[in-house]
């Protein structure tokens, strides 16, 4: 599993909420299934283009897991 620290702003205007998600005053975190699925960011094709859309960048299991110590917590 791959997750997305997206650019809060950009991930809520693409329906994305704060309740189901971690987040600090500038990102949130989401995983690769729901970002793929995201019917907003349909007009996307690749789970890249997507992360791009989003202003994210792809992260592995470990690196979130470090990520969320460091920044979120």
């Amino acid at each position: 599993m791959l997750y997305i620290q997206a650019n809060k702003g950009l991930a809520l205007q693409a329906g994305f909420t704060l309740r189901e998600h971690r987040y600090n005053d500038t990102k949130m975190i989401l995983n690769e299934k729901e970002v793929m699925f995201k019917d907003s960011l349909a007009d996307y094709e690749t789970l890249q283009e997507k992360v791009t859309a989003l202003d994210g960048t792809l992260h592995t299991n470990y690196e979130i897991k470090q990520i969320i110590q460091n920044e979120y917590e």
